[in-house]
């Protein structure tokens, strides 16, 4: 009877119609460690696949199961997104989501995606807080991206060794900041400083003049793409800053309201509260850190050279001073310039006075200036922008 049962059920599986079937992948360099879920059946014993053969197993599972839809996801992680656009191109609807901690402290690859193939079952079904999905570059803009972070990188790279030399130096009771390369300066270290510890001086100055250098040749490709795209940065805002925001971004009108922009640049408060208690604290830091770096540079350089700006004295707490009130209108001018980002992005139509001639070439409406489209605001928002009526005291820097 046992065998006659399994026979029976072998049989129902293989001629069962399958109309969903979900794949949870743990990605890495060498293999592929899969989970499938056939509709709501449970989860089959993981499988590990070279690389190079996935994309045929994939096609092979297609042709057991023609008439399904494929849902398929993974984290995304250093292995990029190539793997990603074949799967959308075999007609699999892939999604590449945000790394978790799956599995706790016992962590395997196939744990992972056991966890990623159920989680993604719960989004296929409607919970779209199962899973935080990721929203893939195109190959043109992953190309002008990667120019942007190209330049990030050996600006790090040139900090970490002109802070080597200082380091060095100051073993050897020298205290002396970046200046140290400057010439007059070097010239000094030259004649007073022991032979070796000048040759060892010697390398990190070399690489850090080879990032310089590097740094220039890269924003010059940089200045090009803007110029390629024809990027209008707003009033206060550089065209790298800007450009920046764009790329990291990609798109503004996938949000839908101002706690979903400060929570993808992190800027969110951290609470703890529980019954009638409530406690905030600093910001939680998730989300896009370089776009959040971007964002907090320019509201430092606001509040370094305009401290007198209207609105900066307004949004500052009163009786407040010091570096916990500067940092508290970091944290908040750079996330009101990122709503209203958003805002002149998404909710003001294209073919609104904000983009009128009176706009001076080159330049954009600043995006902080929200407003909705009657006749009244509009025509406001035109002459605000229009030379002959520009307020006093427009600063050199807006952002708030």
């Amino acid at each position: 009877m046992l065998t006659t049962n399994k026979r029976k059920v072998s049989t129902n599986t293989a001629t069962t119609k399958v109309e969903v079937v979900k794949i949870g992948q743990d990605l890495h360099a060498t293999q592929v460690t899969v989970v499938v879920q056939l509709d709501g059946s449970v989860p089959r014993p993981a499988q590990v696949i070279p690389i190079d053969a996935y994309r045929d197993w994939v096609k092979a599972l297609q042709a057991q199961h023609p008439r399904a839809k494929f849902h398929s996801c993974y984290e995304a992680g250093p292995c990029g997104y190539g793997l990603h656009r074949d799967l959308v191109a075999m007609g699999v609807e892939n999604r590449v989501v945000a790394p978790t901690n799956l599995c706790g402290r016992r962590k395997t690859d196939k744990r992972d995606a056991r966890k990623l193939v159920e989680a993604l079952d719960r989004l296929v079904g409607g919970n779209r807080e199962a899973l935080t999905v990721v929203k893939v570059p195109t190959p043109e803009q992953e190309e002008h991206r990667a120019l942007v972070r190209q330049r990030e990188a050996l600006v790090r790279q040139r900090k970490r060794s002109v802070m080597q030399g200082c380091s060095l130096l100051l073993q050897h009771g020298v205290r002396l900041n970046a200046k140290w390369r400057t010439a007059p300066v070097w010239k000094t270290l030259v004649d007073s400083l022991p032979k070796w510890v000048v040759n060892a001086l010697e390398c990190w100055k070399n690489l850090a003049e080879a990032c310089d250098e590097q740094i220039k040749q890269t924003e010059q490709r940089i200045d090009a793409l803007a110029e390629a795209l024809q990027v209008r940065a707003p009033f206060g805002v550089g065209r790298l800053t800007f450009l920046t925001l764009q790329l990291e971004l990609l798109d503004w009108h996938r949000f839908n309201n101002r706690r979903q922009v400060g929570s993808f640049v992190g800027m969110c408060p951290s609470e703890f509260s529980t019954g009638l208690t409530r406690k905030q604290g600093s910001i939680d830091k998730h989300g896009n850190p370089r776009l959040r770096h971007t964002l907090v540079e320019a509201a430092w350089r606001l509040l370094r050279h305009q401290p007198q700006y209207p609105p900066l004295r307004n949004s500052t707490p009163r009786g407040t001073d010091g570096p916990g009130a500067r940092r508290w209108w970091r944290w908040r001018g750079a996330w009101r310039s990122t709503c209203g980002g958003w805002r002149r992005a998404g909710r003001v139509p294209s073919n609104s006075a904000c983009a009128s001639p009176t706009t001076p070439a080159g330049r954009a409406p600043s995006p902080c200036r929200a407003i909705r489209p009657t006749p009244g605001r509009l025509l406001r928002q035109a002459n605000r922008h229009c030379p002959r009526s520009r307020p006093r005291h427009r600063p050199r820097l807006c952002l708030c």
